[in-house]
């Protein structure tokens, strides 16, 4: 016998796989493993089916289903595409074959693969502004949100279907103490992508940017999509007001986009956020603004849009 602090034991050798251990007088095992394995291998059971009822041979006397009852239970069709699949346990309460899916939306995760098109850059420019992404911890997955006032209700739904959302279903729910409307979407995928883009995942507040693009109207689409999210056009009097928010190269590039001195652009106290702002009287000068921001523009924040027009064509 050998003297440890836990107490007297003897020096044994596992039947299994021949390790030696400490053990009491009657132990044959090194492990719970080797208990398992050898017992399966050198030692059966005449047990009866729950399902089926007729007795069966086992290894295991918590072996409750017999082979041909457990390749049944095992096997399910998954509930959406209807293909066939394998389940590791008789209980499994699984219903489909892979995450695909399991999804309890379908969209478009691959939306932004590749901005190509006018909506595309759009929208990258109105989340770079406007779309934070968020760490669920509880779930372990990333997730996109959206939020917009109650009067910007057909906007977040044109997003929702540029998405791919069907208008039956899809994740937006109505917050009534905020009066606003929220998009949740949760894809790992679709957070890829846009890190991928140059999409800034940590700290947008501080990184966001206007994407260098060749193609002139992507970079309208972005500056656009900013624009929309975090600028603003009002009309005071005679004068027609338009400024945006955001870091001092979001800034920048919106005063060069519109041919706007960049005097204009100051820093708000205590913060890192700039700010440009600058009213003018002359229509021809915000007609300028006006074709630069929307000409061919197919995606838009409407009621911004008709701020321009009301100063532009109302006498």
């Amino acid at each position: 016998m050998i003297k440890t602090e836990k107490g007297y034991f003897y020096k044994k050798s596992c039947i299994h796989c021949g390790k030696e251990f400490l053990g009491n007088i009657n132990g044959k095992f090194c492990s719970r493993e080797c208990s398992v394995v050898y017992r399966n291998k050198n030692k059966s059971y005449r047990l009866r089916c729950k399902n089926c009822g007729e007795p069966f041979k086992g290894y295991n006397p918590r072996q409750f289903y017999c082979n041909e009852c457990k390749e049944i239970l095992t096997t399910r069709k998954c509930e959406k595409c209807g293909k066939l699949f394998k389940v590791s346990n008789v209980n499994s309460k699984q219903k489909f074959c892979s995450k695909a899916c399991d999804k309890k939306y379908d969209f478009n995760e691959d939306v932004f693969n590749k901005i190509e098109t006018f909506e595309q850059a759009y929208w990258f420019g109105f989340l770079m502004g406007d779309g934070p992404i968020r760490y669920d911890r509880e779930r372990n997955i990333r997730e996109l949100i959206l939020g917009l006032s109650e009067k910007d209700h057909k906007h977040i739904l044109k997003f929702a279907k540029f998405l791919g959302f069907s208008n039956e279903k899809m994740p937006l729910k109505y917050d009534k103490k905020r009066k606003s409307y929220f998009l949740r979407v949760a894809s790992k995928k679709l957070v890829e992508k846009l890190e991928a883009q140059g999409f800034p995942i940590k700290n947008k507040t501080d990184l966001s940017y206007v994407p260098e693009f060749q193609d002139k109207h992507l970079k309208q689409a972005v500056i656009l999509g900013l624009f929309d999210a975090d600028g603003s056009a009002f009309i005071s009097g005679k004068l027609f007001y338009l400024s945006i928010c955001g870091t001092k190269n979001v800034c920048d590039t919106f005063a060069d986009f519109l041919n706007i001195d960049k005097k204009f652009i100051k820093k708000i106290k205590s913060t890192k956020i700039y700010e440009l702002k600058i009213g003018k009287q002359k229509k021809d000068i915000v007609q300028n603004f006006y074709q630069n921001l929307y000409g061919n523009a197919t995606v838009f924040l409407e009621r911004k849009k008709e701020v321009f027009e009301r100063f532009l064509y109302t006498e």
